[in-house]
């Protein structure tokens, strides 16, 4: 089944005349239109707060991050789309070094922000999922998915870290460089821009290692 693609509103909102071309991937959502990239909202605050913490990061020689673009009138979101600019590289699951420099890098300069609003009205699987595993909820799940889950419980400990944003899922969610070129894009799932799966880290505990992430 063919995703829907952008409207000619959207489009024309954004200044795009290109085309759009569906990108493989994530839910088959996401749209490349020349050099911009666009995709449904499908979080709003989460969306606008992420726009406005990637629009006034400075850049990095350390990672790079699909800035977001605005609509010729200003705006982050136009009739239930968002738009970014697109970042060159192809996923590489073999970098993982990579991608945890590059994601130390990101997490160094989003260190300061506030805690976001909009994690306490998230309620899709991974954020609940989240909280199970931080300890905010309890475990509710069936005795098979219980048994699943025991080991990783039995493997949580003790995490003393400062509480701030983090990248919610960086090994699935970066593309990189060819080799010898160090820069790393944080994607989402969507393949456009920074992972919208934002979560606190160093709140108690963790799964098997002794850092927040």
């Amino acid at each position: 089944m063919t995703p829907s693609r952008s409207p000619e509103a959207v489009l024309t909102a954004f200044g795009i005349r290109a085309d759009p071309v569906v990108l493989p991937g994530g839910k088959g959502g996401t749209w490349r239109a020349d050099q911009v990239v666009l995709k449904p909202v499908e979080f709003l605050a989460e969306t606008l707060w992420r726009a406005e913490v990637l629009a006034a990061l400075p850049d990095s020689a350390e990672f790079r991050i699909a800035r977001p673009v605005r609509t010729l009138d200003g705006a982050w979101v136009i009739d239930g789309w968002e738009a970014s600019r697109l970042i060159e590289g192809v996923p590489d699951v073999g970098r993982q070094d990579d991608v945890l420099r590059a994601g130390t890098a990101f997490h160094t300069a989003i260190a300061s922000l506030p805690r976001p609003e909009f994690l306490d009205l998230r309620d899709d699987p991974w954020s609940i999922g989240d909280r199970v595993a931080w300890e905010e909820l309890p475990i509710q799940a069936c005795p098979l998915a219980l048994n699943l889950l025991e080991p990783l419980v039995r493997a949580r400990r003790p995490v003393n870290l400062a509480s701030q944003a983090v990248h919610g899922d960086l090994p699935g969610r970066c593309v990189t460089m060819p080799r010898g070129q160090d820069l790393i894009a944080q994607i989402d799932r969507c393949h456009s821009m920074i992972d919208d799966k934002f979560r606190e880290s160093g709140r108690r505990s963790c799964f098997g290692t002794d850092a927040g992430g």
